[in-house]
């Protein structure tokens, strides 16, 4: 078993009111799209942005002929929910980017047109990056290729994992070991259905590792591998152990990493602080996923990859 590492006219008119129409998440932030600790990521801005994108980009225009701007909205929230993760891990990190080179890579930002026939999915995360200013784009990007150095190298987990076939067996299967963590191998020895778990094993080394660095210890992840072309199931991961170094292994050669799957795995760095600040999100553009760090639409939720620490609702 493979431990799976994941590693974005008048119609159009009716339907932008309809999608752009925010509802309130309380009495207490009727304007709020979404909440990161302290900060309020406006409806109005995330509005303002969509509008933007309807005047000028006509793959937007087509995604709200087919129904689809919802998708371009939730990636708009999603975006800026984790431009706000990233700049406080990099605070914390100390980390930073050369801003000429960020200048220098958002002048060949954008520009060109979207093809006619990109998956809505694809489309909306493109348009969601062609909403912000192309310097924000690329410092996040820039800066999550250094906060996955930052990891690597330095950040060792050791899991139990299992793959199950069905969802009911691995949401049991995760609790059961939420509940007894310490019972964690004999649990997945008993309900592997196939071939059998993998123990201690540790992860470190390869920058989709990384993935899993900022999961906290003793928690467990629910991955619904069973939604690519090759269907193989659900995964159950619980992370037995989690130690971090003062400094990087000089083993571990920065150099030799691929910057584009460091950017992938970046964000997935800022699940700990994300937990720790609270991401709240206005429930029209879905719920947030520590799991996935990513907004879930409610009709995903059930089927979407969990995350279950002691004491807390899974996320």
């Amino acid at each position: 078993m493979a431990i799976i590492r994941r590693t974005p006219a008048l119609l159009v008119a009716m339907t932008t009111a309809l999608v752009l129409a925010g509802c309130g998440t309380g009495p207490e932030q009727p304007n709020a799209a979404a909440i990161v600790g302290s900060t309020t990521i406006s409806v109005n801005d995330v509005q303002q942005q969509v509008q933007s994108l309807l005047r000028s980009e006509p793959a937007a225009k087509r995604l709200a002929a087919q129904r689809k701007l919802d998708l371009v909205s939730r990636k708009v929230v999603e975006q800026l929910i984790r431009h706000e993760l990233l700049a406080e891990a990099a605070r914390r990190e100390g980390l930073s980017v050369d801003e000429k080179q960020v200048a220098e890579l958002a002048r060949g930002v954008g520009g060109q047109q979207l093809p006619e026939d990109a998956p809505p999915d694809l489309l909306s995360e493109e348009l969601a990056n062609r909403s912000r200013e192309a310097t924000d784009v690329v410092r996040d990007q820039l800066l999550s290729v250094e906060l996955a150095k930052s990891y690597l190298g330095r950040v060792t987990v050791e899991v139990n994992a299992v793959a199950l076939s069905t969802m009911d067996a691995a949401r049991k299967l995760a609790d059961d070991i939420v509940a007894s963590p310490e019972e964690s191998a004999d649990l997945m020895t008993k309900a592997a259905d196939g071939q059998p778990p993998q123990l201690d094993l540790e992860l470190g080394a390869n920058s989709l590792d990384a993935l899993f660095f900022s999961v906290p210890e003793n928690s467990v992840m629910l991955i619904n591998a069973n939604r690519g072309e090759q269907p193989v199931g659900y995964q159950v991961l619980h992370v037995t152990s989690r130690d971090v170094a003062d400094s990087v292994d000089p083993s571990v050669d920065a150099g030799q990493l691929d910057p584009a799957q460091l950017q992938q795995v970046g964000p997935f760095l800022t699940r700990l602080i994300a937990m720790e600040l609270g991401v709240t999100v206005n429930p029209r553009y879905g719920g947030w996923n520590n799991a996935l760090l990513t907004i879930v639409p409610k009709s995903e939720a059930d089927v979407a990859d969990q995350l279950l620490v002691p004491g807390s609702p899974a996320s």
